[in-house]
């Protein structure tokens, strides 16, 4: 080799004597390689060390000789800080945003892209060249206006001093939510209103309180205010049609004197009742002043209840006050015997008929005697009247008709209370 020397012929091994040592490798970088040169009968060492990256003006680098990579080491500045702006409402004037931080040693720069006071925009800061800074970004929330155009409102005839509910339609402009109006009353009553709506799919509604409603006649609804909830960004009412309702009163019902009195025997109900008032408007009878249950026409009426009538009209409103009323169910007439009858078949009058004896004294017995105390006629409740004839004893005419004359009678009323009466009675022919 080249850096051998040829020496001697050495004849007791009977080869040539060579000595020289080869140059030691070069020690050499992790990005270098070492290759020996027979010509030059030396190393040659190639390679080029990485090139140092770009660095930003808070960035420094160091070569890491075991990596064989440049280590960039620095932290970056925070960014620029700026006042938060509001949240505007759509179209409100917006300023044109700083060009200075607020920090110890302000940061100057521009934004963008350019104010937009219509649409929520993330601005972004680009400080001025050459300073050694970071960009920064701001939000600037735009709440939209509530849009609205041909809205309408509708509302039922109301009862008076009963709330009544308004009505939205054709509100598809409105993005679904919970909004909060102003709505004027004007009419028969002045006053301004703000409650809540929920809207969805264009349509909601909201209740006008009783308390507004206390006087009959017109009552206009004008909406003159709406925003969405948790914004102060209000469109005027001008986007609805303003809507006119009734208010009606209905006064409280009458009952003819002595209404409220009935026989319990004739087991009255509802219907009986309500035929005691005055007047054809329909009728319903509840178990209380107010609200309550109402009952049925069917129903049969007890002894010392009270009763609670109103008028209902085909609007479905109600008498404001309702009528009370007691009913007493002792009210039977009693018994009205005649003194005389005609049984002569001429339609007129032709049985002796005590008035309301079956009705309410269903337990009854009744006997006829003549004058010599023979008992001609015995009845209760299963038995005809008395028309004149006889199954008895005493003076009779053919087929057990008997004479004109005066007999006497003994009525048992069989009821535990009533005592028996006794009296005479003309049959006349």
């Amino acid at each position: 080799a080249c850096y051998e020397t040829l020496g001697s012929f050495n004849t007791t091994t009977c080869t040539w004597n060579v000595s020289g040592t080869k140059p030691v490798a070069p020690v050499t970088a992790c990005y270098e390689t070492a290759t020996f040169n027979t010509t030059t009968c030396s190393w040659d060492v190639t390679g080029t060390k990485p090139l140092q990256p770009t660095l930003t003006c808070y960035q420094s680098a160091t070569f890491n000789g075991t990596t064989c990579l440049w280590d960039v080491t620095g932290t970056p500045p925070a960014p620029p800080k700026f006042t938060q702006v509001a949240a505007i409402c759509s179209g409100d004037p917006l300023a044109v945003l700083p060009t200075s931080s607020i920090d110890a040693t302000p940061i100057t720069g521009t934004w963008s892209p350019a104010i937009n006071n219509t649409a929520t925009t993330i601005y972004t800061f680009t400080p001025t060249a050459g300073l050694c800074a970071s960009t920064a970004t701001m939000t600037i929330t735009v709440t939209p206006i509530p849009v609205v155009s041909g809205a309408i409102l509708s509302a039922s005839t109301a009862c008076f001093n009963f709330s009544n509910e308004v009505f939205i339609t054709n509100a598809g402009s409105l993005s679904d939510g919970i909004y909060t109006i102003d709505y004027q009353l004007s009419g028969i009553i002045n006053a301004n209103v703000t409650t809540q709506v929920i809207i969805s799919n264009g349509a909601g509604s909201f209740i006008i309180p009783a308390p507004y409603l206390i006087n009959p006649g017109n009552v206009t609804v004008t909406i003159t205010r709406i925003n969405l909830n948790g914004s102060q960004c209000a469109s005027s009412g001008a986007g609805f049609s303003p809507v006119t309702f009734a208010v009606t009163k209905i006064d409280s019902p009458q009952i003819v004197d002595k209404g409220n009195e009935f026989c319990s025997n004739n087991n009255p109900t509802i219907a009986d009742l309500s035929s005691n008032i005055i007047g054809s408007n329909p009728v319903i009878w509840y178990n209380a002043l107010s609200s309550g249950v109402a009952y049925n026409s069917t129903d049969l009426l007890q002894d010392g209840t009270t009763y609670y009538a109103t008028y209902t009209s085909t609007t479905g409103c109600e008498s404001y006050i309702r009528l009370d009323v007691k009913v007493d169910l002792s009210k039977c007439l009693d018994v009205i015997i005649p003194d005389g009858f005609s049984p002569n078949n001429d339609g007129i009058n032709d049985e002796f008929v005590i008035k309301n004896l079956r009705e309410d004294y269903p337990k009854f017995s009744l006997e006829i005697y003549n004058r010599y105390g023979n008992v001609l006629y015995k009845g209760n409740i299963n038995t005809p009247n008395w028309n004149g004839t006889t199954t008895g004893g005493g003076l009779k005419l053919g087929d057990s008709v008997l004479p004109v004359g005066v007999y006497f009678y003994v009525l048992e009323f069989n009821d535990g209370i009533k005592e028996s009466k006794q009296g005479r009675i003309y049959l006349s022919r």
